[in-house]
């Protein structure tokens, strides 16, 4: 067996010992409280930070002011276009019927003009349901060298309104001239 050192030495010996764990511990104790600081500063930053927001937070009663007036928004927003659309239906309805009253107008014009064009092609083919021809009337003749009077009949031709008239008759002793009547055509 060795012997035991030196009290004195082993003293020393703990003495480092203890001096090093000293150290080894202060510099523990310093990060310790180091850590604990930066924690209650940041314990103290959360609890600011949550009052703030706490206070600026809505509600439930907020909330539910606000939901009432995205409610009446969203009423008045459909009241308005419903509005809108009624008010459009009832312009395409009297749009529609001012089309049906243009339309009805244009089916007449086109009835008028289909009936002038037939009546136009019925006075170009002879008259509106008469004869294209007319009897002449008496004329009277100018007298030849017996100083007499003739009378006769002719027939002519005309159109609605009139016509040319005949050739009138001789008269014994006189010169057979004279002018028919007029004739009415159809």
């Amino acid at each position: 067996m060795e012997a035991s050192p030196d009290p004195q030495s082993r003293i020393e010996g703990l003495r480092a010992w203890l001096a090093q764990l000293d150290r080894s511990v202060g510099i523990r104790t310093y990060l310790l409280g180091a850590v604990a600081v930066l924690a209650l500063a940041a314990g103290v930053v959360a609890l600011v930070l949550v009052l703030q927001l706490k206070q600026d937070s809505a509600s439930k009663d907020d909330v539910a002011a606000l939901g009432d007036q995205i409610s009446t928004i969203q009423d008045e927003a459909a009241q308005a276009a419903e509005r809108k659309m009624q008010s459009l239906e009832d312009r395409v309805t009297e749009l529609e019927g001012q089309l049906d009253g243009i339309s009805g107008d244009q089916s007449s014009l086109k009835r008028r003009i289909h009936a002038l064009k037939e009546e136009v092609t019925t006075v170009g083919n002879g008259g509106l349901g008469g004869s294209p021809t007319g009897t002449g009337g008496t004329g009277a003749g100018t007298g030849g060298s017996f100083g007499g009077r003739g009378t006769g009949t002719g027939t002519g031709t005309g159109t609605t309104g009139g016509g040319s008239g005949g050739s009138g008759g001789a008269d014994s002793g006189g010169d057979g001239t004279g002018s028919g009547g007029t004739s009415a055509g159809g």
